[in-house]
């Protein structure tokens, strides 16, 4: 499997681009859309919906043994359950229904290891590849970590939940320690806009 899992990324980013394009139709008149709460912070809309629907579809249609794990609907288990799709249809659903940037991801689980992915961000038509072992990419060019050695000069993008939301115990006071000696902490929300603003140099650490 391993030799094609090339074609296999293939696929998942065309699928991922025509879940972009459908959800920036939405995206374009997001005051208008009609919002669920599905718990604290925990927001749906139809075009998350449609967007998981059309997904599962064209997974489906190309891996009709394969079992499918998304975020709005029961998750299916196909008569081959060593591979699994994982999808949330609309990453940063939140920054979503407030005109900010969001993605489309799809990961493909075997067994116990995720073994490719695709992220999609419509709103600036980036899309971060990567296949277990060999790097990973944004439209096609393969990204580097950091090379700042300087603590003072780095920069920590991290999201800040709200307090009804659950997070990790110390997970301020470990914010607080980092803060003290690098340049700054920019809030920048899901992970995809993390990965975007990390791109762009505009952060050394994600959090």
């Amino acid at each position: 499997m391993q030799n094609s899992y090339d074609e296999i990324l293939a696929n998942m980013v065309g699928v991922a681009r025509e879940a972009g394009a459908l959800t920036q139709g939405y995206f374009e008149r997001f005051r208008e859309l009609e919002i669920g709460i599905k718990g604290p912070a925990d927001f749906v809309s139809d075009a998350d919906k449609e967007s998981e629907q059309l997904i599962r579809k064209r997974l489906f249609a190309m891996y009709p043994d394969w079992s499918f794990t998304g975020e709005e609907f029961d998750p299916v288990t196909g008569s081959d359950p060593e591979y699994r799709w994982l999808v949330d249809p609309i990453d940063g659903t939140t920054n979503f229904i407030n005109g900010m940037h969001y993605t489309i991801s799809i990961a493909l689980r075997r067994g116990n290891e995720t073994v490719c992915g695709a992220l999609y961000n419509p709103a600036a038509d980036e899309m971060f590849t990567a296949i277990k072992g060999k790097g990973a990419y944004l439209n096609g060019k393969k990204l580097q970590v950091s090379q700042q050695v300087d603590v003072g000069l780095m920069a920590v993008g991290t999201g800040l939940p709200t307090s009804n939301i659950f997070t990790f115990d110390g997970f301020y006071q470990r914010l607080e320690k980092l803060r003290n000696p690098i340049g700054a902490v920019r809030v920048v929300g899901r992970l995809g806009q993390l990965l975007r603003i990390r791109r762009l140099r505009q952060t050394d650490w994600l959090l």
